[in-house]
């Protein structure tokens, strides 16, 4: 069996990250980022992440001293994933930076980068039908401390990621939902489901 730290990301309301919790998710992602689909409101993801027990993880972009030390206090997250550059000061609690993976010369940005983790974003292109071509994968299975996301793939695609690649992770997003925001229970479970069953 493949032990996956599974997050659920995009979380928009306490309904859905309960739902992510009580399906099994280890964490789930609220976006703090201005001009995502996937955006909240501070107010709203203190509520979200005081509802449930799981990691919460803040989803920023490059957020000011300011901004990042409102969120901190606000939100109380358990870990940072920092969408473009990662900060320049020490930060309180562990983060790790999102990178796009589309080929091989984008190895050398992702096996760098700091942090305590990698999250590698999966290009679509590089799975057709949800499946990794297998050059991608063994560029993927050089990056022991990688959580992969792996967009849209359905989940005997994300299962044949944890078979394959053994990433530390997995991050659901696309495959979970009946719309941007919005959490399909139905694909969540089946999802978590056959990933713990790997």
């Amino acid at each position: 069996m493949c032990a996956l730290w599974i997050k659920v990301c995009g979380i928009t309301s306490v309904q859905d990250a309960r739902l992510a919790e009580a399906a099994g998710a280890d964490a789930v992602g609220v976006v703090l980022a201005p001009g995502d689909p996937r955006a909240v409101r501070l107010d709203a993801a203190a509520e979200i992440a005081a509802a449930v027990t799981v990691e919460v993880v803040a989803v920023l972009h490059r957020p000011d001293p300011a901004a990042l030390r409102d969120v901190l206090l606000a939100v109380g997250p358990r870990r940072l994933q920092m969408e473009d550059e990662p900060p320049s000061t020490p930060q309180p609690v562990p983060w790790y930076r999102a990178l796009s993976f589309r080929s091989r010369s984008d190895l050398s940005s992702v096996s760098g980068a700091p942090g305590d983790r990698v999250l590698v974003r999966v290009d679509s292109a590089v799975l057709p039908g949800g499946r990794i071509h297998a050059r991608d994968r063994t560029i993927l299975q050089e990056l022991g401390r990688a959580a992969a996301v792996v967009l849209g793939a359905p989940p005997d695609g994300l299962a044949e990621v944890c078979r394959e690649v053994r990433p530390a992770g997995v991050d659901l997003r696309e495959a979970v939902e009946r719309a941007p925001g919005v959490l399909d229970p139905d694909r969540l479970r089946t999802a978590v489901r056959v990933l713990r069953g790997v």
